[in-house]
């Protein structure tokens, strides 16, 4: 993944966008420039809104600038900036673990839990931690029941971003507007609005839905898919 770091990361501010270097340390996303609020989210008003949210993707870019993501307060401001808005969070989880699930139930999220698997492979015994599939095969379930007006696909995963556009595209309602929504630091060039004509804006969560990870918050934590150790991170509520 490449790194994106910008002030405000949209289709009508170009100019913002600050290209780094591929071989950027780690250590410099925690520096990356976070908007003080969420937005710009005046496309989503009187909008009929599907949020297709990559739970563990959004944990680990705030982690990595030294906040968690609060989903009550992101949900607070989708509902007031949209027509209707029906969001949906896609996670792995250890088998039988409900507590996500509760918890995005408590805010009218569905969830969408992926149990956590551990296998042998030619490499050994492997952890497979990763929700991309679930969420490709959601997508295509949720565009395909109703039509939304807007399609907000919430991660900074550059490959996973730009399938889902092209699916949406073939197969939601005609003219859907796609979004993406992701933090600074850790979205891909590749989901840039301004050069890439498959998404019509980009969102960025500001600091308005962030909190620091040592706020004493209530932590839930994902294994990095990319490490089968066990690498992990944290979102609040």
């Amino acid at each position: 993944m490449q790194i994106l770091n910008l002030k405000r990361f949209s289709f009508a501010a170009p100019k913002s966008i600050s290209l780094p270097s591929p071989s950027w340390p780690e250590t410099h996303k925690r520096k990356a420039a976070v908007a003080a609020q969420t937005g710009p989210l005046d496309i989503l008003a009187g909008k009929r809104v599907l949020l297709l949210a990559d739970v563990e993707n959004l944990s680990i870019s705030g982690f990595d600038l030294g906040r968690s993501l609060c989903y009550a307060s992101l949900d607070r401001l989708l509902q007031q900036g949209s027509g209707s808005i029906s969001c949906h969070a896609f996670f792995s989880r250890k088998a039988d673990d409900h507590k996500l699930v509760e918890a995005f139930e408590a805010i009218s999220w569905r969830a969408h839990p992926r149990d956590i698997q551990i296998a042998r492979t030619s490499r050994g015994v492997e952890t497979f931690a990763n929700s991309d599939h679930m969420i490709c095969f959601g997508a295509g379930m949720l565009v395909s029941q109703k039509p939304y007006d807007v399609v907000v696909v919430a991660t900074g995963d550059g490959a996973l971003g730009c399938d889902l556009a092209k699916a949406i595209q073939q197969h939601g309602s005609q003219g859907v507007s796609i979004l993406t929504m992701s933090l600074a630091g850790s979205t891909s060039h590749r989901l840039n609005a301004v050069t890439n004509p498959d998404f019509d804006g980009n969102i960025e969560i500001g600091a308005d839905c962030l909190k620091h990870i040592a706020s004493g918050a209530q932590q839930f934590r994902f294994v990095k898919p990319s490490n089968s150790a066990g690498g992990q991170n944290a979102f609040a509520w």
